[in-house]
Protein backbone atom coordinates (compact mmCIF):
# COMPACT_ATOMS: atom_id res chain seq x y z
CA UNK A 1 0.00 0.00 0.00
CA UNK A 2 2.48 2.30 1.11
CA UNK A 3 4.36 1.73 -2.52
CA UNK A 4 1.25 2.28 -4.13
CA UNK A 5 0.74 6.05 -2.34
CA UNK A 6 4.24 6.56 -3.50
CA UNK A 7 3.90 6.05 -6.73
CA UNK A 8 0.70 7.97 -7.03
CA UNK A 9 2.87 10.85 -4.88
CA UNK A 10 5.78 10.17 -7.72
CA UNK A 11 3.23 11.00 -10.65
CA UNK A 12 1.06 13.77 -9.42
CA UNK A 13 4.36 15.62 -8.39
CA UNK A 14 5.08 15.11 -12.08
CA UNK A 15 2.20 16.53 -13.37
CA UNK A 16 1.49 13.01 -15.25
CA UNK A 17 -1.14 11.79 -13.34
CA UNK A 18 -4.75 11.32 -15.30
CA UNK A 19 -8.30 11.04 -13.39
CA UNK A 20 -10.77 9.40 -15.06
CA UNK A 21 -14.22 10.84 -13.57
CA UNK A 22 -17.11 8.83 -13.62
CA UNK A 23 -21.12 9.28 -11.73
CA UNK A 24 -19.65 7.81 -8.54
CA UNK A 25 -18.09 11.10 -7.40
CA UNK A 26 -22.27 12.38 -7.71
CA UNK A 27 -23.32 9.88 -5.97
CA UNK A 28 -25.07 10.88 -2.25
CA UNK A 29 -25.51 14.62 -3.71
CA UNK A 30 -28.23 16.36 -2.15
CA UNK A 31 -29.45 19.41 -3.55
CA UNK A 32 -31.56 21.97 -0.76
CA UNK A 33 -34.71 20.28 -1.38
CA UNK A 34 -33.25 17.02 -0.36
CA UNK A 35 -33.25 15.33 -3.89
CA UNK A 36 -30.77 13.39 -4.24
CA UNK A 37 -28.58 13.59 -7.29
CA UNK A 38 -29.88 11.32 -10.17
CA UNK A 39 -28.25 8.35 -11.39
CA UNK A 40 -28.83 5.36 -13.77
CA UNK A 41 -32.10 3.87 -13.18
CA UNK A 42 -32.94 7.09 -11.27
CA UNK A 43 -31.95 9.65 -14.37
CA UNK A 44 -33.91 7.28 -16.58
CA UNK A 45 -37.28 7.15 -14.65
CA UNK A 46 -36.98 11.14 -14.49
CA UNK A 47 -36.32 11.15 -18.71
CA UNK A 48 -38.97 8.97 -18.54
CA UNK A 49 -41.51 10.86 -16.64
CA UNK A 50 -40.36 14.53 -17.35
CA UNK A 51 -39.84 14.36 -21.57
CA UNK A 52 -41.82 11.13 -22.35
CA UNK A 53 -44.51 12.39 -20.23
CA UNK A 54 -44.46 7.83 -19.05
CA UNK A 55 -43.42 7.31 -15.57
CA UNK A 56 -44.42 3.37 -15.92
CA UNK A 57 -41.41 3.11 -18.81
CA UNK A 58 -38.93 1.22 -17.25
CA UNK A 59 -36.55 1.90 -19.55
CA UNK A 60 -32.01 1.88 -19.01
CA UNK A 61 -30.53 5.17 -19.29
CA UNK A 62 -28.78 4.64 -22.51
CA UNK A 63 -32.40 4.00 -23.94
CA UNK A 64 -34.53 6.73 -22.08
CA UNK A 65 -31.82 9.30 -23.42
CA UNK A 66 -32.29 7.80 -26.94
CA UNK A 67 -35.97 7.71 -26.97
CA UNK A 68 -36.23 11.53 -25.42
CA UNK A 69 -33.33 12.69 -27.99
CA UNK A 70 -35.73 11.34 -30.80
CA UNK A 71 -39.02 12.70 -29.50
CA UNK A 72 -37.81 16.34 -27.95
CA UNK A 73 -34.87 17.17 -29.86
CA UNK A 74 -31.35 16.76 -28.53
CA UNK A 75 -31.35 20.41 -27.36
CA UNK A 76 -34.46 20.07 -25.41
CA UNK A 77 -32.94 17.32 -24.20
CA UNK A 78 -29.54 18.80 -22.86
CA UNK A 79 -31.34 21.94 -21.59
CA UNK A 80 -33.51 19.20 -19.42
CA UNK A 81 -30.48 18.06 -17.96
CA UNK A 82 -28.38 21.01 -17.59
CA UNK A 83 -31.54 22.26 -15.84
CA UNK A 84 -31.96 19.38 -13.55
CA UNK A 85 -28.22 18.75 -12.80
CA UNK A 86 -27.93 22.71 -11.90
CA UNK A 87 -30.28 22.28 -8.83
CA UNK A 88 -26.99 20.83 -7.28
CA UNK A 89 -23.89 21.72 -5.75
CA UNK A 90 -20.34 20.57 -6.04
CA UNK A 91 -19.78 18.10 -3.21
CA UNK A 92 -16.43 17.95 -1.11
CA UNK A 93 -15.29 15.33 -3.67
CA UNK A 94 -15.17 17.85 -6.40
CA UNK A 95 -13.64 20.22 -4.50
CA UNK A 96 -10.68 18.07 -3.29
CA UNK A 97 -10.56 16.79 -6.86
CA UNK A 98 -9.72 20.62 -8.07
CA UNK A 99 -6.87 20.26 -5.82
CA UNK A 100 -5.27 17.87 -7.08
CA UNK A 101 -2.66 18.79 -9.92
CA UNK A 102 -3.61 16.19 -12.54
CA UNK A 103 -1.98 16.33 -15.73
CA UNK A 104 -5.47 16.18 -17.52
CA UNK A 105 -9.05 14.97 -16.72
CA UNK A 106 -11.49 12.59 -18.70
CA UNK A 107 -14.96 12.02 -17.91
CA UNK A 108 -18.68 11.32 -19.16
CA UNK A 109 -20.48 12.83 -16.85
CA UNK A 110 -23.11 15.88 -18.28
CA UNK A 111 -22.82 18.03 -15.55
CA UNK A 112 -20.73 21.18 -14.70
CA UNK A 113 -19.99 20.43 -10.81
CA UNK A 114 -16.08 19.79 -11.37
CA UNK A 115 -16.06 23.15 -13.33
CA UNK A 116 -17.93 25.31 -10.21
CA UNK A 117 -15.99 23.37 -8.16
CA UNK A 118 -12.47 25.02 -9.53
CA UNK A 119 -14.46 27.93 -8.78
CA UNK A 120 -15.36 27.89 -5.63
CA UNK A 121 -11.55 26.22 -4.47
CA UNK A 122 -10.40 29.19 -5.86
CA UNK A 123 -7.14 29.90 -5.08
CA UNK A 124 -6.93 26.29 -3.87
CA UNK A 125 -7.23 24.47 -7.46
CA UNK A 126 -4.37 23.00 -8.63
CA UNK A 127 -4.83 24.58 -11.55
CA UNK A 128 -7.31 26.15 -13.75
CA UNK A 129 -9.87 23.54 -15.73
CA UNK A 130 -9.99 24.07 -18.93
CA UNK A 131 -12.63 22.14 -20.44
CA UNK A 132 -11.80 20.88 -24.68
CA UNK A 133 -14.00 20.34 -27.35
CA UNK A 134 -12.45 16.69 -28.88
CA UNK A 135 -9.30 15.26 -28.48
CA UNK A 136 -8.24 17.31 -32.10
CA UNK A 137 -8.22 20.68 -29.94
CA UNK A 138 -5.15 22.02 -29.98
CA UNK A 139 -3.24 22.43 -26.57
CA UNK A 140 -0.71 24.85 -27.84
CA UNK A 141 -2.96 27.37 -26.23
CA UNK A 142 -2.68 26.25 -22.48
CA UNK A 143 -0.83 27.23 -20.18
CA UNK A 144 1.55 25.01 -17.81
CA UNK A 145 -0.83 25.57 -14.80
CA UNK A 146 -4.37 24.77 -17.13
CA UNK A 147 -5.74 20.86 -16.69
CA UNK A 148 -6.88 19.43 -19.90
CA UNK A 149 -10.75 18.33 -19.55
CA UNK A 150 -12.06 15.96 -21.81
CA UNK A 151 -15.56 15.08 -21.89
CA UNK A 152 -18.14 12.94 -23.75
CA UNK A 153 -20.56 16.13 -23.56
CA UNK A 154 -18.67 18.83 -24.30
CA UNK A 155 -20.15 22.15 -26.01
CA UNK A 156 -23.44 19.88 -25.39
CA UNK A 157 -25.16 21.74 -22.29
CA UNK A 158 -24.38 25.57 -22.90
Amino acid sequence: MLEAMQNICKLLSARTATLFLGAGINAGIRNQKGEEFPLGEGLAKLICRDLLEDELLELTLDEAAEYARSRVGPQALNKYLFDLFSRFNPSLAHIAAVQVPWDMIYTTNFDDLLERAEQKAGQQAAGRITALMSSDTSLSQLREEDIPYYTSCMGVLT
